[in-house]
This record gives C-alpha cells, structure tokens and sequence, in this order.
C-alpha cells in the first residue's frame, strides 16, 4: 500500500494530556485524491484485509 496517504500521529507528550484522537485528521484535498484513487482500485487490499470482511469500496 505504498502511496497511501497516511494521518499525522500526534507527539506523546501532547497525547497524554487529553483524551483526544492521536492521529490528526488528514486534510479534506488529500481525503479527496485518495478517495479517486480508490475508484481505481482493482486490487482492493482494504477489502481483503478486513478482518470482517467488509467490502469497503461499496460502503
């Protein structure tokens, strides 16, 4: 999966302040290019690592 854009993990020393999430959200344009992206996508490796076996591209 390289390529991927991949959230920013907050610093230790800031996580454990307060209960927030400890990746910081990825910005809405890349959201957007990786979603395209995913349309694309004949592998599907989301899917077939799901250990639920959810079909994310439909969702």
């Amino acid at each position: 999966m390289s390529g991927m854009t991949r959230s920013i993990e907050r610093p230790v020393k800031e996580r454990v302040k307060d209960w927030k999430e400890i990746n910081k959200p990825v910005p809405p344009n890349l959201a957007l290019k990786e979603a395209v992206r995913c349309n694309y996508c004949l592998e599907a490796p989301c899917t077939a690592g799901c250990p639920s076996g959810v079909d994310v591209r439909r969702r």
